[in-house]
């Protein structure tokens, strides 16, 4: 094998060859997408009417009673059962019509009679608050929600759609926060935390999901979501400036700034019908690749090639991968390219890396180098990462 260093040309050690049968190579991955509540309600469907036609029901018959509410509700549960989006409509109509008591005594007798759901316990906390609850009342109840639904994600990102849709957004926000904090890398997290920020118009809330999603999300659409996300911070600094709010827009402005940083990204493209493969072993020993496409440093294969049949049809990205670690740690990257099939023309690759994309430090280098029979590996050092380096 050719061993190369990105800077000297000093001699690499071989590495082995894989052998993942190309069917498994590149597995789909399940998307992750919880339920939503969108930010323009759609026209009613026949489920929603429905669920609304259940809610009015469940609420004209405790109305209808003249027991104590919490009895009515126990009586109205007992023996019947209502589905979360039931449950859910029917709380949203009590809260349009400011009867916040009934929102708690519904919920609570939810909680009692077996239909306990994760949002509820924000929906009560803030149904609590608005009905002038006792604190520590409130206070059990979020501990509570803490106690039932602790790192579900989808459940965490369905109770902060609930919240934006009481119009409670600063909970909302905060929900989303805990959940990106757990996991930050779920595009579907970034999304609903945007049209919840959107929706808030708060511009803090705004430009941390905006900024977030810069940083984090890298899937297959991420161009256009990078796109949009600049447009939208763009266009906030230049609303907040003609507003006069000058320290809050360059506070944007600096977080715009520092979110567009890219410590390290590393390209090969190459001609032929070769399928290469591109791995980046990390400095602490990580190693990124088609195996494992996401390293705890954050580093991420987010651009597999795969060569083939449709090489000079204009689809270059089947003769592209690309790798990118947004915050990363000092120290040598090994870049390993093979070829798993096909023919590779000239049998060169060309490889590109910039090092601090978005700084006035940025530097990008293109080289070719010679695959070989077994493969090259390419050091590539990096000073001055923004990450602690991990052993």
């Amino acid at each position: 094998m050719n061993g190369n260093n990105y800077q000297s040309g000093h001699s690499g050690e071989g590495f082995r060859k894989q052998a993942l049968s190309r069917d498994s190579k590149r597995p789909n991955r399940p998307r992750f997408t919880p339920v939503v509540f969108q930010q323009e309600k759609p026209a009613e469907t026949a489920r929603d009417a429905e669920d609304t036609a259940r809610a009015n029901a469940l609420i004209k018959q405790v109305a209808a009673s003249s027991d104590p509410a919490p009895l009515a509700w126990n009586k109205a549960f007992a023996g019947q059962r209502f589905g979360s989006s039931t449950l859910a409509t029917a709380c949203e109509i009590l809260h349009g019509r400011e009867k916040h008591d009934m929102v708690v005594e519904c919920l609570l007798a939810a909680i009692r009679n077996d239909h306990a759901q994760p949002w509820m316990y924000d929906v009560l906390a803030l149904e609590m608050q608005l009905a002038k609850r006792p604190q520590n009342e409130q206070d059990r109840v979020l501990l509570s929600r803490i106690d039932f639904a602790d790192g579900d994600e989808p459940q965490m990102l369905l109770t902060a759609s609930m919240l934006s849709r009481f119009g409670a957004y600063e909970q909302a926000i905060r929900v989303c926060r805990e959940a990106t904090k757990r996991n930050p890398w779920q595009s579907a997290t970034w999304g609903i935390a945007r049209s919840i920020a959107d929706r808030s118009k708060d511009p803090q809330a705004i430009a941390w999901a905006q900024c977030g999603t810069l940083t984090y999300v890298w899937d297959t659409n991420h161009a256009a979501e990078h796109a949009a996300a600049k447009t939208v911070l763009t266009t906030l600094i230049e609303e907040l400036q003609s507003s006069n709010q000058t320290e809050l827009s360059q506070q944007i402005q600096r977080q715009l700034q520092t979110a567009l940083i890219r410590d390290m990204m590393i390209t090969i493209t190459w001609a032929g019908s070769a399928d290469l493969d591109l791995s980046v072993i990390e400095p602490g020993g990580q190693t990124c690749s088609y195996r494992s496409p996401r390293t705890s440093n954050g580093g991420l294969l987010y651009q597999q090639g795969f060569g083939g049949s449709g090489v000079g049809t204009g689809n270059a990205d089947r003769q592209t991968e690309r790798y990118v670690c947004v915050i990363a740690p000092a120290g040598d990257y090994r870049v390993r390219v093979r070829n798993a099939a096909g023919r590779l023309i000239l049998g060169k690759v060309q490889l590109r890396v910039t090092r601090h994309a978005g700084t006035d430090r940025e530097k990008t280098e293109t080289r070719l180098y010679e695959v070989g029979d077994k493969g090259v590996e390419i050091r590539v050092p990096l000073n001055n990462g923004r990450a602690m380096k991990k052993n």
